[in-house]
C-alpha cells in the first residue's frame, strides 16, 4: 500500500549488485561490498529472526531446541542435522545480508572495521556517534541497521528508500502501520534505543485513505502536473518531554494497551518532526501521515485562502462517507 516497489522485487533486482551502506548523519561508509561480493535476501517479517511465526528458525537457532531436542533434531525430510545446525537462508554472513521493510541485518564481519562501535546492544556510528541500530536479540553477531538513519545502495540507480518510497512520509506511514498491526494495538509509543519515550501516536479507528492512479491539479492542467498515488493515515499524537514521560502511564509502560517501538534517536526525531509538520493544513496534496495534535485547539489549523482540487475532492469524499455512516447507523 505504501510502497512503489515490493521488497522482494527490490532484492531480486539487486541480485549480485553489491551492497553499500552509509551513515546519513556524516556520510561515513559502514558497508562496502562490490558486485559479486555480497548477496541479499528478504525477511518474511520485521522480527522474523527473533520470533518466527513458524517456529522453525526460533526453536532451532534461538532457544537451542531445548523445548523438544528430539523433534528439532530432524529436518522436514527426517534427515538428522543436529540441534546446533543453522538455516543458511536466515543466517547473515560476511557475504550475505537480510533486508526487511525498515532494517537491514548484516554480520559483524560485513561492517568496515571501526566504522561501527557498540554501546551494550546499541550500534553507533564510529564517526559521528549517531545511533544506527541494535544487535539482534540472542544473536550478538547480527546487527540490524535502521533504514531511516542509513543510506543503502545496490546496483539500483537510487538508494533503497528512494527506490521503494515516494518520500520519507510514506516510509514512516509503513513503519507505524506495520508496528500497530504486529502488536495489535492502535496506540504506539515510539522510543529511542535507550528506552526514552518521544511520541505517542494513536490511529483513529485504523482509518486509512487509499488512492490509486495520478492526481492532477486543475489549476495546472495545462502543464499536466501529475501527483503520484499516496496513502494517508489519520492519527492523534502527543509529544513527550521529561515531565510527561515520567508521569504519563502510556509512556512509562503502565498502560498495557500501548505498543512500544524502539528505533534509533534520529528516526524518533524525524517521526516527531513529520507529525508536527503534517498537523497543519497546507495547499499541497495530503501527506502520508496527516496527523492531529491532541493538545491543540481549532485555532491551530488556519484555513488557507485557496485549496487544490485534490484537497477539495478528498474532503468531499470524506464528507460523503460520514453522511452515509450516520444515515445507516
Amino acid at each position: 500500500m505504501t510502497t512503489t516497489t515490493d521488497l522482494e522485487e527490490f532484492v531480486e533486482a539487486s541480485a549480485g549488485g553489491g551492497l553499500f551502506v552509509e551513515c546519513t548523519g556524516c556520510g561515513a561508509k559502514l558497508v562496502e561490498k562490490k558486485a559479486g561480493e555480497c548477496s541479499i535476501s528478504a525477511l518474511p517479517s520485521e522480527d522474523f529472526l527473533e520470533t518466527s511465526p513458524g517456529g522453525d528458525f526460533y526453536c532451532r537457532d534461538t532457544c537451542g531446541a531445548q523445548c523438544d531436542p528430539f523433534k528439532h533434531s530432524h529436518h522436514g525430510d527426517r534427515t538428522v542435522i543436529g540441534t546446533q545446525a543453522r538455516h543458511d537462508e536466515w543466517t547473515p554472513r560476511e557475504d550475505y545480508a537480510l533486508m526487511s521493510n525498515t532494517t537491514i541485518v548484516v554480520h559483524r564481519e560485513t561492517l568496515i572495521p571501526d566504522a561501527v562501535t557498540f554501546e551494550e546492544k546499541m550500534a553507533v556510528c564510529g564517526a559521528c556517534n549517531q545511533p544506527l541500530g541494535a544487535l539482534v536479540k540472542n544473536h550478538t553477531t547480527f546487527v540490524a541497521l535502521h533504514d531511516s538513519v542509513t543510506s543503502i545502495r545496490t546496483n539500483q540507480p537510487k538508494p533503497y528508500l528512494e527506490t521503494r518510497f515516494c518520500d520519507m512520509a510514506q516510509f514512516f506511514a509503513l513503519l507505524i502501520l506495520g508496528q500497530c498491526e504486529a502488536q495489535s494495538s492502535l496506540k504506539l509509543v515510539i522510543r529511542s534505543l535507550d528506552k526514552t519515550p518521544h511520541i505517542l501516536v494513536w490511529l483513529l479507528d485504523s482509518y486509512v485513505v487509499l488512492a490509486s492512479g495520478d492526481l492532477v491539479d486543475g489549476r495546472e492542467a495545462a502543464s499536466a502536473a501529475n501527483c503520484p498515488a499516496f496513502p494517508a493515515i489519520k492519527m492523534l499524537y502527543k509529544v513527550f518531554d521529561a515531565s510527561t514521560a515520567a508521569s504519563d502511564p502510556r509512556a512509562n509502560g503502565e498502560d498495557a494497551s500501548v505498543g512500544l517501538m524502539d528505533v534509533p534517536l534520529g528516526c524518533a526525531l524525524k517521526v516527531r518532526s513529520l507529525s508536527c509538520c503534517c498537523s497543519r493544513r497546507t495547499r499541497c496534496r495530503p501527506r502520508a501521515a496527516r496527523s492531529v495534535n491532541s493538545t491543540s485547539d481549532s485555532s491551530t489549523y488556519p484555513t488557507p485562502s485557496r485549496t487544490t482540487n485534490c484537497e477539495t475532492a478528498l474532503t468531499s469524499a470524506l464528507r460523503a462517507i460520514c453522511k452515509e455512516f450516520l444515515y445507516r447507523y
